[in-house]
């Protein structure tokens, strides 16, 4: 779970500004705040509202910017210096900076970066169970171990930190899987840290995630989606003529590819003698990613899948219909529910997060989704929701308590973003209409419409 995310430098994000998780003495909706301890609860959800190109998707992209840095196999840090607030010229003097503060496996951690030009200028990783300890702190190249973790010795060597690069991260390295202190939290961004991006540049649900629905989640789909029945993922045949165009095409690029994917590999297998475990590793990787992509390219027969949604007629039978004859609402309802079924699942831990969570979805169907998953929490759950939106109908302490609705405004002095709750202005109770008091503009982050 998420307990803080601050964003400094940062596309519309000039100074810092932070979400916090951590609940406030809030009485509302307390019985399924995550207890953690005597002194910290961490709230399940954060909705987060305001007007277009506020900057709430840049909320969003700075999360999943330092998730990318530590995940991906080759980051590239100077797309990171690329997006630095650029209103004002102070800043792309000053390095880009990410902190976050999260739960997993019973510990805490701060993970914090900062990178200028391409390069990590800073990088730190604390943990703890009440206070924090200093795992590692990085300036530069120089690592500096926390006392109560140089002790891990054969496990800090599998890192093998010379081969650690000025613009690298040192959780990016690939020996960190086998160090104790740094397993869980590069662990916790790779799998328990799901980022849904808005609908228009978001990638297809995945089959896995599609195959995993199960007859409650089907029935949901009912309910929210007007009659769907289920779906089905079929292999489909081509049209003989593409599939010779596909097939020729295929065979000609593996035909340039072979050879030296071949070469690559033999040269990749003689390279792992004398050279240090982890570089082996690396190779053998790289060799078998080869291998992969030669059988891939030798298929003699290209093959599609095709998504149906099926249906029930006036007379009571099953009509299967293609994907892309459905709304856009049932299309996002599709790669929604996969990720709710799992976001319920008892003793899960994960969080998800979605921009413009209501996009193609109507209101009713949105606060459906939410009311499910908020239902199926209490005390000891360990997951967590923080969606963007414009749908003000979800606005309402019915739904959320007060430190669980943030805003985002457009500062017309500085041109920054700034983020905020509702929890922060004085005089608004849990019982007040909050929808009506956002729109008449008493907590700011509404368009401007005195041009219309």
């Amino acid at each position: 779970m998420i307990i803080d995310f601050s964003v400094e430098n940062w596309s519309s994000y000039g100074e810092e500004a932070t979400l916090s998780m951590q609940a406030t003495k809030e009485r509302n909706h307390r019985e399924r705040v995550a207890k953690v301890s005597s002194s910290l609860s961490v709230l399940p959800v954060a909705a987060i509202f305001g007007a277009n190109a506020a900057g709430k998707s840049n909320l969003v992209s700075a999360l999943s910017a330092l998730r990318g840095l530590v995940t991906k196999a080759q980051p590239d840090l100077s797309d990171i210096s690329g997006r630095h607030f650029a209103f004002e010229s102070v800043f792309a003097k000053r390095p880009t900076k990410f902190e976050i503060e999260f739960l997993t496996e019973g510990f805490k951690y701060n993970y914090q970066v900062a990178i200028h030009e391409g390069l990590v200028v800073q990088e730190k990783l604390e943990r703890g169970i009440g206070k924090l300890s200093l795992v590692f702190a990085r300036k530069g190249s120089e690592v500096i171990w926390g006392p109560k973790f140089k002790g891990l010795g054969h496990e800090l060597d599998e890192l093998s930190l010379e081969q650690l690069r000025p613009n690298q991260l040192l959780l990016n390295l690939s020996g960190c899987q086998s160090v104790s202190a740094l397993a869980a939290p590069v662990s916790w961004l790779t799998n328990s840290l799901l980022i849904l991006p808005p609908p228009a540049s978001q990638a297809r649900t995945p089959e896995g995630l599609l195959k995993s629905l199960d007859a409650a989640a089907l029935t949901s789909l009912t309910s929210i989606d007007f009659g769907s029945l289920g779906f089905d993922i079929k292999t489909i045949s081509l049209d003989p003529a593409i599939a010779e165009v596909f097939t020729k095409l295929q065979s000609d690029i593996y035909e340039q590819l072979s050879p030296a994917l071949s070469e690559l590999t033999q040269k990749l297998s003689a390279l792992q003698l004398g050279i240090s475990s982890e570089l082996s590793e690396d190779l053998v990787a790289l060799r078998d990613s080869a291998k992969k992509v030669s059988e891939q390219w030798s298929r003699p027969e290209p093959d599609a899948s095709e998504l149906t949604v099926t249906r029930e007629s006036l007379a009571g039978d099953e009509v299967s219909l293609s994907i892309q004859s459905e709304s856009d609402g049932t299309k996002r309802a599709l790669a929604l529910l996969p990720v709710f079924q799992k976001l319920m699942q008892e003793g899960m831990e994960l969080t998800v997060v979605i921009d413009e969570l209501d996009s193609s979805l109507h209101s009713l169907a949105s606060r459906a989704l939410i009311s499910r998953f908020l239902a199926s929490l209490n005390s000891d759950s360990r997951r967590q929701l923080i969606f963007t939106t414009h749908d003000t109908d979800l606005l309402t302490t019915s739904l959320f308590r007060r430190d669980e609705i943030w805003l985002v405004d457009k500062s017309k002095r500085t041109m920054q973003s700034e983020l905020y709750a509702v929890m922060e202005f004085e005089g608004v109770r849990y019982d007040h209409d909050l929808r009506k008091m956002y729109l008449s503009g008493r907590f700011g982050a509404v368009p401007d419409l005195m041009a219309v």
